[in-house]
């Protein structure tokens, strides 16, 4: 990942593309696709220039975290996509059997 990502203010902000603002929720729970655990993902609007147009970063923990001061302090993994990948990527969590919680 570039050091040039800027993180915008809030989750998924007026930066974003109308499609991105209804399609990405901020949090999303579901199940690690390999190891079927529950994991929480944080989804935020970003500006980079790794990714043309819009891009989303995508913080993943294991677990289900719903504490934002724990989720702060939470080893998180990473990564940064164009809007079509991140809304892809909500559709195939929601699709996937989730976890009791």
């Amino acid at each position: 990942m570039s050091n040039d990502v800027k993180r915008t203010p809030s989750r998924v902000t007026d930066s974003a593309t109308p499609a991105l603002r209804r399609t990405i929720p901020p949090v999303l729970h579901g199940t690690d696709p390999e190891l079927g655990f529950p994991v929480t993902w944080h989804l935020s609007a970003v500006t980079t220039s790794d990714v043309d147009g819009a891009a989303v970063r995508i913080d993943r923990i294991a677990g289900s975290m719903d504490n934002p001061d724990l989720w702060m302090q939470a080893h998180k993994e990473s990564r940064v996509v164009s809007e079509a990948e991140a809304i892809e990527f909500v559709h195939a969590v929601q699709s996937r059997p989730s976890p009791m919680r």
